[in-house]
């Protein structure tokens, strides 16, 4: 049987300790319930998501350096044949040494993620 909310019944049901532990109960229930639906790594994804991905990162720190060195290796020849073509009118030579240490620098990198 539903009951009329006004003023009076909030405050007077606030102060019933009996009806605040049944509302609380049932909050607690209802909250657990939607914690366990999924299990605790779908409520708190960011923790262990961060976790997963900071543990991976420390065990493989001297790879992921070494292969971030490759990568930056090969945006470096990039940038590097990016600018002087706007600099500067390149010849043929010029321009295909460019593109060959481009290619150099990517056979590294992929040399390097493949054996590592």
């Amino acid at each position: 049987m539903p009951r009329q909310i006004s003023a009076l019944t909030v405050s007077r049901d606030t102060l019933n300790p009996l009806l605040n532990t049944g509302i609380l109960k049932k909050r607690l229930a209802d909250i657990e319930y939607y914690n366990n639906l999924h299990g605790a790594k779908y409520t708190n994804w960011p923790y262990f998501f961060m976790k997963k991905h900071a543990n991976y990162m420390w065990r493989y720190k001297y790879n992921l350096a070494v292969k971030g060195f490759a990568a930056y290796m090969v945006f470096r020849e990039v940038q590097q044949y990016r600018n002087l073509s706007e600099k500067t009118l390149m010849t043929i030579q010029q321009s295909g040494n460019g593109m060959v240490m481009i290619g150099v620098n990517s056979a590294i990198f992929g040399t390097i993620c493949m054996l590592l």
